[in-house]
Parts: structure tokens; C-alpha cells; sequence
């Protein structure tokens, strides 16, 4: 029987998954081209809020092994500019732990966010 506390799971995010994610959006931003800007906690709580209420327009989820929080996805729905009747996603973030990103396991979680990204709209 295989071990299920091995297993990667992707999901969208919960209330209880803020302080998780908001540790891997920290580490995402120190390691993006706007790396010299201040990481607004204020930003990341009111998009992670509109993830968590409004999950028809905001995408937010995250990949979990073992119980911990090793990658995280965000995008949102919205219209072509200028053009009626037609929704675009816009992916925001796509982030993997750096300690993992490399490891087959990190390529799972880009594929899978990747994937779920595409189901979910």
C-alpha cells in the first residue's frame, strides 16, 4: 500500500494556509525582479482574501507534501481588452520552494499548478 503522507496534493487555498503562503509569496518576491520593492503584507492579505471568497475569479491554490506547504499558484479571471465574450486567465505567481525546484518533485508541482490553472478556468 502506498504512503499517502508522500503523496503531493494540490488544492486551493484555505483560511489556515496564510501564514504558509505568505512565507513562500516572501520568498518569491526576494527572489523576483522586484526584489528592491517592500513586500506589502497589506497586498498579499487582501489578494489572498479575494482568493479564499471569491474563488470564481481569483485562483489561488497551493501544492502539499507531507502535510507542508511547498508551492503556491495565483491568477485571476477577466475579459479580453477589447473584446466582448471572451475571458482570459492572467497568472500572477507560480512559485516552488527553492530547496525542491530542481527535484522531480518540483517539476510536479510547476506541472501541477500549471494544470490546475488551466481546469480552473
Amino acid at each position: 500500500m502506498p504512503d499517502k503522507s508522500k503523496e503531493l496534493i494540490f488544492r486551493l487555498v484555505r483560511p489556515k494556509d496564510k501564514p504558509a503562503v505568505c512565507a513562500l509569496a516572501k520568498a518569491d518576491h526576494e527572489e523576483s525582479f522586484f526584489s528592491y520593492t517592500n513586500f506589502s503584507e497589506k497586498k498579499f492579505n487582501a489578494l489572498f482574501d479575494k482568493a479564499v471568497e471569491s474563488p470564481h475569479y481569483c485562483f489561488g491554490a497551493v501544492a502539499e507534501s507531507r502535510g507542508a506547504l511547498q508551492g503556491f499558484a495565483y491568477a485571476t479571471l477577466g475579459e479580453y481588452f477589447i473584446g466582448d465574450e471572451a475571458r482570459i486567465v492572467s497568472v500572477h505567481v507560480l512559485f516552488v520552494k527553492a530547496s525542491i525546484r530542481d527535484s522531480l518533485a518540483g517539476g510536479k508541482i510547476a506541472k501541477g499548478s500549471n494544470d490546475a490553472c488551466h481546469l480552473w478556468r
